[in-house]
């Protein structure tokens, strides 16, 4: 059994992973400079995998700069809440080299990134006529998590006191 006081945290709360919510601006920003009706970029680190953040239209793409080179050991995942179209994941590291994935029309986490690397940028651009359903983003493992969002399900660790 794992020490609990060695385990590690599911997810990531360590900064606006969204930035300013602004689709021309921000750190999420999308083809035309607008997300859909309602589906802003907070969407995308919400904690809820159902919200979903939309580019204006269909086919076309979603990207997210981190504020600053985010390092990995291991893996980037995208977690897509919908099964239409296959879209293209590109992964823009430090010294803008890149790897392209294609998704699979089916819900679910997805390997975009292994291997480790300092990660610059991740597009989503989204196949002809569909949509991206882009709803998260786990690095090594961890959900990244808007700063401010509330957590449920936090592990407790329990305390004991011993005298000798």
């Amino acid at each position: 059994m794992q020490d609990p006081l060695t385990q590690q945290l599911l997810w990531v709360v360590l900064t606006a992973w969204s930035g300013n919510n602004n689709a021309s601006t921000g750190t999420v920003t999308t083809q035309t400079g607008s997300y859909y009706s309602y589906y802003p970029a907070t969407y995308l680190f919400s904690n809820n995998l159902a919200q979903i953040v939309f580019a204006q239209n269909t086919g076309e793409w979603i990207q997210w700069d981190p504020a600053s080179d985010y390092t990995f050991t291991g893996t980037v995942e995208v977690y897509r809440a919908g099964a239409t179209g296959t879209p293209t994941a590109t992964v823009t590291y430090s010294d803008n080299s890149t790897v392209n994935t294609t998704l699979p029309a089916s819900v679910g986490w997805h390997v975009v990134a292994s291997g480790g690397g300092v990660l610059k940028s991740l597009k989503m651009q989204a196949s002809t006529g569909a949509w991206n359903n882009w709803s998260g983003v786990k690095i090594d493992g961890k959900l990244l998590i808007d700063s401010g969002v509330s957590v449920t399900s936090v592990p407790s660790i329990a305390s004991t006191n011993r005298a000798n």
